[in-house]
């Protein structure tokens, strides 16, 4: 039984990972699927977002398969015409997603992903994106949690490329989406796919619809090195910083060389090194955080905060008390001094006192929460 148990699972794992694919987020909002060779927009519900249903807004509800609405659905008919004259990324050549019909004349129905018609059919691209990219569940919505699910619906994944982490799918309507084919044999029909439930059917055309935009193959199609570091943008951490090792000490999504928290202990690298700590260390932000604090216990006293210490203004002649002398106390101390000089709106001393004073406070302030 041991053995069998292990062949069975060795074939499932097998038969998941070369069915399932990958998801690929080649940035600027675009999501590449290895499986279907085909792009899809990271919003799927562009039409809305990009101004274009409020800018073409037509008809009234399920009136016309030309219908447009300002949150985006809109008819059949309307949707095609969207998705062909959409520019984005630099390509146009968008279009809806397919339902890749298994018998387009004579489509049959069933639950178990055989037929055109029905849940789990992952044939199509929406059906593939729903239960193998995201893993959601028939008879379940893709957002939140359905009545009578065990699980919320996804649209998250985790990204492929050299970014790694949990990415996510935006504007996701948890409703109708249209499809490219229509009905072959009745023509006032088109395919759509319920995100709501995970079903495939045909929908009359002049009821509106949400349209997610996908493209053929990937969007890299130039190898673009900015920096000239040898790593290419769409796989470099710092795209524009050189950075030949492409170190992440943290293992965020900065490099060494652009990030300005190397080592992710939430201290700036610059604070790190004015205050005796290590950029390249995540476990001594306390000796920071320590040090920030016996400045600020033991700086000189600037009781009315104007910049200059007590101890100046009282050799000044000027009020420790009063913040609005702090600009003739340091010309009176430059003065003393035989230093001829225009005084700004706030000295030179006054701000680096109170610009570390505000910097220290802000980290102590940060380790006692």
């Amino acid at each position: 039984m041991s053995n069998l148990f292990r062949l069975v699972a060795c074939l499932f794992l097998c038969i998941s990972l070369n069915s399932f694919g990958a998801l690929y987020d080649r940035g600027n909002g675009l999501i590449y699927d290895d499986i279907l060779n085909i792009t899809w927009l990271q919003d799927a519900n562009y039409p809305f977002t990009s101004g274009y249903a409020a800018a073409n807004a037509v008809g009234s509800r399920n009136s016309t398969s030309a219908n447009i609405q300002t949150d985006g659905a809109m008819g059949w008919d309307a949707a095609k015409t969207w998705a062909a004259q959409l520019v984005y990324g630099g390509y146009d050549d968008w279009r809806l997603a397919s339902a890749n019909l298994m018998n387009a004349a004579n489509p049959c129905s069933s639950g178990d992903g055989t037929c055109d018609q029905g849940p789990n059919n992952t044939t199509s691209e929406l059906g593939h994106m729903f239960y193998n990219n995201l893993g959601n569940t028939s008879g379940c919505g893709i957002i939140g949690l359905t009545s009578g699910c065990s699980a919320s619906g996804n649209i998250t994944f985790t990204d492929a490329g050299p970014d790694g982490g949990v990415k996510a799918f935006v504007n996701v309507q948890d409703f109708v989406y249209w499809l490219s084919e229509e009905s072959v044999p009745y023509s006032s029909r088109a395919w759509a796919f319920y995100t709501s439930n995970g079903s495939q059917g045909l929908n009359g055309k002049l009821a509106s619809r949400y349209s997610w935009a996908v493209r053929d193959g990937d969007v890299i199609t130039s190898n673009i090195d900015t920096d000239g570091d040898g790593a290419y943008d769409h796989q470099d951490n710092c795209p524009s910083v050189f950075n030949a090792s492409q170190s992440n000490i943290d293992f965020d999504t900065l490099g060494d060389a652009c990030d300005p928290d190397m080592d992710g202990d939430g201290l700036f690298n610059v604070v790190e090194l004015k205050f005796g700590g290590d950029e390249t260390d995540n476990t001594d932000a306390n000796v920071s955080q320590n040090n920030i604090v016996t400045f600020i216990e033991t700086a000189p006293a600037d009781s009315d905060l104007d910049g200059i210490i007590d101890s100046i203004e009282t050799a000044a002649g000027t009020s420790n008390s009063d913040p609005s002398d702090g600009d003739q106390a340091e010309l009176s101390a430059l003065e003393a001094l035989g230093i001829n000089k225009q005084v700004p709106a706030m000295g030179g001393i006054g701000l680096l006192a109170l610009g570390l004073s505000m910097l220290g406070l802000g980290a102590v302030r940060l380790r006692r929460k």
